[in-house]
């Protein structure tokens, strides 16, 4: 019998270094490969702090700065609350004072940072016919920090691809930078749905 439904959503760092064209393959180790478990772990923090909105490091003026330092607490509060609906809001809001006042990123070029993404739901008939695997997308992470266009690049049908177009739409993110300008950008983004049997 069929028993519960489990989704899985990633964004595969991998996928969008490949696009940027920095690698392609897995390299072979080298001298910085870690070899135990405190360097692995120290890397492993770091990787974290990367997935964070970054501290002010170029300069700004004094309203500026409080605006960024507003923008890093908001984005944070979203990534501890999961999203909670008063600090979705407060963080648009940030957003749009940036257009409004003339605020320019006190950060380096970086991509779009993305902080909550809802995984895909499967659908009845995917559950049904146990249909599991990955969808590929490009998605339209827009300056003004709403997602845009949504395209199916490798799909799994039965109504699964639907799902992750509407799992996309609801993205948080912080916009992609360039020469402190917040800018538009497509996200390589891939999902995953599994079904996961149980038995008597």
């Amino acid at each position: 019998m069929i028993g519960k439904v489990g989704t899985s959503c990633l964004l595969l760092f991998f996928a969008i270094r490949i696009v940027a064209g920095q690698t392609s393959t897995p390299q072979t180790p080298n001298p910085q490969t870690p070899t135990d478990p405190d360097q692995a772990g120290k890397i492993a923090k770091n990787m974290l702090h990367h997935r964070e909105i970054p501290e002010a490091t170029l300069p700004c003026s004094e309203d500026e700065c409080k605006w960024w330092a507003e923008v890093k607490k908001a984005g944070d509060a979203i990534r501890n609350n999961l999203a909670d609906e008063k600090d979705v809001k407060r963080f648009a809001e940030l957003l749009k004072l940036a257009e409004a006042k003339g605020y320019r990123p006190p950060i380096p070029n970086q991509w779009a940072m993305v902080l909550f993404q809802k995984p895909p739901q499967s659908t009845e008939e995917a559950v049904r016919k146990n249909i599991t695997g990955g969808m590929a997308l490009a998605v339209e992470l827009r300056a003004d920090g709403t997602v845009g266009s949504v395209r199916v690049a490798q799909g799994l049908g039965h109504g699964l691809d639907e799902r992750a177009i509407q799992a996309a739409q609801k993205m948080i993110f912080l916009p992609a930078v360039r020469d402190r300008t917040f800018i538009t950008m497509q996200m390589p983004v891939t999902m995953s749905i599994f079904t996961r049997h149980t038995y008597p």
